[in-house]
């Protein structure tokens, strides 16, 4: 686990693509929005209006021991499914006069009724909001005029039972009557007994039909007609607009985590420190400006590469792809090491792409090119900054192979760059794009890679990195720098000291003055390196020891040492 991963603790992996990918939260919630908007404004729109009916009993048996329970004569489910039929349907929409048929109706109308209670619940839908309260009313008066029918029924049938039986009983009565008037004795005694038990029967008889005369035949009222909603039915538009965000943040959440999961380019210094397997210098990404990196930030990375003693004292800073940053980067930490009173030479072995001149405010030509094919070495100074040397690319003409081709001739003239100088910082081509960068390998003693948010792949790195380590040459750190308007690309490029610099033969760099306007905290840095190892450094020796790079045998311009491939 390296520092970077350390320091970023648990955050599980959902959380950091969130943090990439806000943008598609934000767009999920807005779409959702709009679309529950747009719901609201093209569906069609619905009403809905209730009507409460209060169901009388059907009295079957007036006279019987359930005439004072009336919930005992009324099967509510049955008066439900009657409510629903088709015959009140149609009645209904005779009522209202409609054209549509009795299962169209049906299909608008919800019939219920509450447990334990005698009421139902007619509520009818409608595209209108009147006539959603006709439908529910219309329901509601056929429904009691199908049950006051049946009431009617039921009182004429029993009407007629009571008249059959009174009709019997009197003709009965007569037959009694005649006999009475010719029987003596014990048979005139039974007949006169049998008439007062017929009298008491047509007394009952007679009672009963008063009392089926005088019942209340009213099948029910309706106890709550229904009036035309003021809104909509269905959700309300706060609900509905909420639903619609929440959806849409969910679908937005999917996409970020799709679109995190399938995108290679890495976002965050994590992922940087994850591809690499080394650490992140500044800990956090970094922002480009004009005039190159933030002064505190450079300076902290310098005091890095200076703490790295003889065995660093020349690195190559990489990149995998162009426009990253990496010209930009090695200009500002160049300044900031001269700034500091150390030496530092600054070399453009990029000849595809050359920037670090402009930086400098020095001209390409002659420089690097010119050395390699047999000329005298040059180096720009820089006013304010005797401490810097730089190296210009020279006229190399976009040669894609001036390295592999003067491998022997670079390294040595890297051996003279490390005598007297505290470091050395080569910018080079694009690792991944241009192979001639594997030829500048042998020449240096540890390598720098910059990266840029955004632009990097998690593939391009690790690729990046095995070429390097397959080089036997050490990854000391990266320099992340933030996604978006970069400065140090061909468009933008850093200027640090404009028109301000002159070309001139070699000669190493002087060490600063003991006076110098850099910050107490930078001198203090300064001199914190400047231990045993900074004899060693600038004692004039070459480095004993160089990397060679495996070539092809009989390249041009390099004697017993092969030429790198493609």
């Amino acid at each position: 686990m390296t520092d970077d991963q350390a320091d970023r603790g648990p955050v599980p992996i959902w959380v950091s693509a969130l943090r990439r990918r806000w943008g598609w939260l934000v767009a999920g919630l807005v779409v959702g929005v709009l679309a529950a908007v747009g719901y609201q404004q093209i569906a069609n729109p619905s009403y809905e209006a209730s009507t409460q009916v209060v169901v009388r009993p059907v009295l079957t048996d007036p006279f019987g021991t359930n005439a004072t329970d009336p919930t005992k004569s009324i099967n509510m489910p049955t008066e439900v499914q009657v409510a629903s039929s088709t015959g009140v349907a149609q009645a209904a929409a005779n009522q209202l006069h409609s054209n549509r048929s009795a299962k169209d109706l049906l299909r608008h109308v919800s019939i219920t009724s509450p447990s334990a209670s005698q009421i139902l619940s007619i509520t009818y839908t409608d595209s209108a909001a009147a006539a959603a309260a006709k439908g529910a009313n219309a329901f509601a008066s056929a429904y009691l005029a199908d049950r006051s029918s049946r009431i009617a029924a039921t009182v004429t049938h029993m009407a007629t039972a009571l008249n059959k039986q009174a009709r019997s009983l009197t003709a009965q009565r007569k037959v009694l009557d005649t006999a009475l008037a010719t029987d003596v004795g014990t048979q005139h005694d039974a007949d006169v007994s049998q008439r007062s038990l017929v009298d008491t029967e047509l007394a009952s008889l007679a009672t009963q039909q008063t009392q089926l005369a005088a019942l209340d035949k009213t099948p029910g009222y309706v106890s709550a007609a229904a009036t035309p909603p003021g809104h909509r039915s269905g959700p309300s538009t706060t609900l509905l607009l909420a639903a619609g965000g929440l959806i849409g943040l969910l679908v937005g959440l999917v996409v970020a985590q799709l679109r995190d999961a399938t995108d290679d380019r890495v976002r965050d210094v994590g992922q940087v420190a994850d591809a690499l397997g080394v650490r992140v210098l500044t800990g956090t990404p970094l922002s480009m400006q004009r005039r190159g990196l933030p002064g505190e930030a450079s300076r902290a990375i310098g005091l890095q590469l200076l703490n790295g003693g003889a065995d660093q004292r020349c690195v190559l800073v990489l990149s995998g792809l162009s426009g990253e940053g990496r010209t930009a980067v090695t200009a500002s930490l160049a300044t900031a090491i001269a700034q500091m009173g150390r030496r530092v030479v600054a070399v453009s072995a990029d000849f595809l792409r050359p920037g670090l001149h402009r930086a400098f405010g020095l001209p390409a030509a002659p420089g690097l090119a010119e050395e390699l094919r047999g000329g005298p070495p040059l180096s720009g100074t820089v006013a304010d900054l005797p401490g810097l040397r730089v190296v210009t690319s020279g006229n190399g003409g976009g040669d894609r192979a001036m390295l592999a081709r003067y491998g022997t001739e670079f390294q040595s003239s890297a051996d003279r760059w490390s005598v007297g100088s505290d470091l050395v910082l080569i910018d080079t081509p694009p690792l991944l794009a241009a192979a001639d960068a594997l030829a500048a390998a042998p020449a240096a003693d540890a390598g720098l890679v910059v990266v840029a948010l955004g632009r990097s792949t998690r593939a391009g790195l690790r690729q990046l990195r095995s070429t390097v380590e397959s080089l036997g040459l050490p990854i000391i750190g990266a320099v992340v720098l933030r996604p978006g308007r970069r400065a140090g690309t061909s468009r933008t490029p850093v200027v640090i000291r404009s028109g301000r610099g002159r070309l001139e033969g070699w000669s190493a760099p002087e060490p600063f003055a003991a006076t110098t306007d850099a910050p107490a905290d930078t001198a203090i840095g300064a001199a914190g390196v400047d231990g045993p190892a900074t004899a060693d450094r600038r004692d004039g020796q070459v480095p004993a020891t160089r990397r060679s790079l495996p070539q092809p045998a009989g390249s041009p311009g390099v004697a017993g040492r092969d030429t790198p491939s493609d």
